[in-house]
């Protein structure tokens, strides 16, 4: 399985941007988990065809946009395998994005791990950056693990936060039309997949192989779209 490619900082202001102006065409989804904070699942590139997967990534990213009525998507926290954020530059002041990342980012993320750990390397950031990093870390909650001239680790514990209201986050409706398109969408795959165990079985004989693709089968063809 290849692994997903961290975005770049210049990655997220792009996406803040287009999501702003509607520009996204379906490669991200997002679930709101409060009023300034949505969940995404981001694709930076959406494949055409199967010739086109080559080297690309089929792996979303995960991300939390924070947001505000007036201005939009600002910010965003990457959560993989390492924790990042970038705020545009004119909100980078803002105690919105403090609050939200401290009360509603960092007690998902630790919803679902027990501890989450903060890696601040100093030749990635200029020494005013590192700086207001470090200090953000620090309001959120992070306590400093080890620091030397060259790097500082942190980390923040499920168990530090105490007893809080478990984020579910906010459920959205699907429209009946886009319905359709998925329901449209599962039974190209289906069909796709007939195909396939079709050749498998035919030119290889290879019998577990084509079971694995039956169970597939069997399974979308149960699936419906609430």
């Amino acid at each position: 399985m290849k692994e997903t490619t961290m975005m770049t900082e210049k990655d997220i202001r792009k996406l803040l941007s287009d999501i702003n102006k509607n520009k996204v065409d379906g490669k991200i989804i997002t679930r709101p988990l409060s009023e300034t904070v949505d969940y995404a699942k981001i694709w930076l590139e959406i494949l055409s065809s199967p010739s086109a997967i080559g080297e690309h990534n089929l792996i979303p990213q995960t991300a939390y946009l924070i947001y505000e009525k007036e201005i939009g998507y600002f910010a965003a926290v990457l959560a993989d395998d390492s924790l990042k954020w970038y705020v545009l530059p004119q909100y980078k002041k803002s105690n919105l994005f403090l609050n939200s990342f401290k009360n509603t980012v960092i007690p998902h993320i630790l919803q679902h791990k027990p501890i989450q750990r903060l890696l601040l390397n100093r030749a990635e950031y200029s020494e005013k950056e590192y700086t207001i990093i470090k200090r953000t870390a620090l309001a959120i909650g992070f306590k400093i693990t080890r620091e030397n001239e060259r790097e500082v680790r942190m980390s923040i514990e499920a168990a530090s936060l105490g007893k809080r209201e478990y984020i579910v986050g906010k459920n959205a409706c699907i429209s009946e039309k886009r319905k359709q398109e998925i329901k449209a969408e599962i039974s190209f795959f289906l069909q796709k997949l007939h195909i396939f165990e079709t050749e498998v079985e035919l030119k290889t004989g290879d019998i577990e192989y084509v079971e694995d693709i039956k169970e597939i089968i069997a399974a979308l063809t149960k699936l419906e779209v609430r």
